[in-house]
């Protein structure tokens, strides 16, 4: 009788378990069950968990949500920047920025990470360090061409533009995988001057480029009406094709 009544609860336990993993799971792709899942099995749940607190103006839950998360799982950087934000709603600025520094440095690929520490960057007046951000968004698909273009017009621009070209054409130089990506994108988020700039630094430095998608970004900076920025390219042109 025992021995039935022990086994009917590691059964029931079982099915517990499994039923919490597998809310948890469906929250992953359908928020609203994050609400439901018990708290033994909240993985994907927590962070859905830790946007609806902030919103709902709940930042000291927001905040322990967060910490259990990164608690949890620490190496995804996107569970250090819900860190940041909970910090940031919850009155904790300092630390917030500091968190955030960490999910950028541990998560190039995490879009509003680098897109919080350009700004930051910008705002200390560190193009240097905004340039190394502002290639990460650069080089990510999903990013808003809109949104570079802006970037980039206040990163680029004078004081020390001259420095930040320097730094993308360093981190450009090196990494050949973004050098396709750059000749098309570039001249649609980046000035004329700007991307004729970077290109020739590039070059200079001893990068070899594509020529067909060298030839193609000239009619685009020759529409632009930029005559110093055509020659400059047509230049690199001549030199590396």
């Amino acid at each position: 009788m025992i021995g039935r009544v022990v086994l009917a609860f590691v059964l029931l336990a079982i099915a517990g378990a499994t039923a919490g993993l597998q809310l948890d799971r469906q929250a992953r792709y359908e928020p609203v069950y994050a609400t439901f899942v018990p708290e033994p099995f909240r993985a994907f749940a927590l962070p859905h968990r830790v946007g609806d607190a902030i919103n709902a103006g709940q930042p000291q839950l927001g905040l322990a949500e967060a910490k259990q998360l990164v608690a949890r799982r620490p190496m995804p950087a996107l569970h250090l920047r819900l860190l940041s934000q909970a910090q940031f709603a919850a009155g904790d600025p300092q630390t917030a920025t500091l968190t955030v520094q960490y999910a950028a440095r541990r998560g190039w690929r995490d879009r509003d990470a680098q897109d919080v520490m350009l700004r930051l960057a910008l705002s200390a007046g560190d193009k240097t360090e905004a340039s190394r951000r502002f290639a990460a968004l650069f080089t990510d698909s999903a990013s808003d061409d809109e949104v570079l273009r802006a970037l980039a017009t206040e990163l680029f621009s004078e004081p020390d533009g001259a420095n930040a070209r320097a730094t993308f054409a360093s981190i450009l130089g090196d990494a050949e995988r973004w050098q396709t990506t750059y000749l098309r994108k570039g001249p649609r988020v980046l000035s004329a001057h700007t991307f004729a700039a970077i290109t020739a630094d590039t070059a200079q430095a001893g990068t070899t480029f594509d020529c067909k998608l060298l030839q193609s970004a000239k009619k685009t900076l020759d529409k632009a009406a930029d005559t110093q920025a055509s020659e400059q390219l047509a230049t690199v042109i001549a030199q590396s094709c």
